[in-house]
């Protein structure tokens, strides 16, 4: 569940511009703040959907075989990261 929001002129231009960037990274486009963009702007409809909830699902390694699962385990083990350790731990604990 969410609610949709229309976004204005000006975050609309910032949004274009930074999605810009990204998919042309070499530059060479014309700022959407500019005036000759004012009219594409106002006639170009740009919504977000803000949500009211958000849920998700984590998957622990439940429904693996034992030597795909412990080949995993063993290679968050070797990297060692503090995430890595915990998610050992609860992937051994929901086995």
């Amino acid at each position: 569940m969410g609610l949709l929001e229309v976004i204005e002129n000006q975050e609309k231009a910032l949004m274009f511009e930074a999605m810009m960037k990204k998919l042309q990274p070499s530059g060479g486009c014309k700022s959407f703040s500019d005036e000759a963009c004012n009219k594409a702007l106002k006639t170009t409809a740009v919504v977000k959907i803000v949500p009211s909830t958000i849920s998700c699902k984590f998957k622990f390694g439940q429904h693996l075989d034992t030597e795909r699962f412990e080949m995993i385990v063993k290679h968050l083990q070797e990297r060692g990261s503090e995430v890595d350790l915990a998610t050992v731990e609860m992937m051994r604990e929901l086995r």
